[in-house]
């Protein structure tokens, strides 16, 4: 049952990824979760949230790297942790940027996002990950 939510979640949040970039290239800002606006920039907590949550992402791999790097990860490794980190600096800069209480559903469903991830990928449900 994980497995098949997991895999639903992921091809959700690939199809809405591959959405976002063709709206970008056309000039359409489509704001997670859906709000199209064509022509006005994104606003800037966001901006910041995504751009502190890469940075924060590269510094726990290299971190990783640094202190175990013999460990292998997954992919789905990397986009929990993307979305963790986006959680946690959308927070910080959604506080700075006093920002109206329906944009902090925005991390409620990132951290969703993330736990789902999360849980899917706990050692139990490691074999759904190997090659068959």
């Amino acid at each position: 049952m994980i497995s098949v939510i997991l895999k639903l979640s992921v091809g959700l949040l690939t199809v809405l990824a591959l959405a976002l970039s063709v709206g970008a290239v056309m000039n359409i800002s489509i704001y997670y979760p859906f709000q199209i606006v064509e022509g006005e920039p994104i606003p800037e907590h966001r901006w910041q949230s995504v751009r502190v949550a890469v940075l924060l992402t590269f510094a726990f791999y290299g971190f990783m790297y640094l202190f175990n790097a013999s460990r292998e990860v997954y992919p789905i490794h990397f986009l929990k942790v993307l979305l963790f980190m986006l959680s946690i600096s959308g927070l910080i800069f959604f506080r700075m940027h006093n920002v109206s209480a329906s944009e902090y559903l925005i991390l409620v469903s990132w951290f969703t996002w993330a736990l789902i991830f999360h849980i899917g990928t706990r050692k139990k449900f490691k074999r759904y990950f190997l090659k068959k």
